[in-house]
């Protein structure tokens, strides 16, 4: 079913991000919230995969996703909060 065909695009999107592909993991996680929505750990992690990248204010909103996703989640939380501190710290620097 549908969940499956996420849950295997999801993973070659881990293989792409594990592997240093970072645009190409943000491309696939995007198909797989495109086709499953509810699909928490993919908005973390294309979130952290846009970090990496340093485009660390369009990752915010990603695990804003993520938390809202799942708020029960301590980590999208933890990414979430840690973010949001570390863009107001770095608009105080300008």
């Amino acid at each position: 079913g549908a969940r499956q065909s996420c849950a295997a695009a999801f993973d070659a999107a881990e293989a792409k991000r594990g592997g240093g592909d970072l645009p190409g993991a943000i491309e696939g996680y995007r198909q797989v919230v495109a086709g499953c929505p509810d699909f928490c750990a993919a908005y973390n992690n294309m979130g952290l995969s846009l970090h990496k990248l340093g485009r660390t204010a369009e990752s915010l909103p990603l695990f804003e996703q993520a938390l809202r996703c799942n708020p029960q989640e301590n980590l999208f939380k933890d990414n979430y909060e840690l973010t949001a501190k570390r863009l107001r710290t770095a608009d105080r620097g300008k």
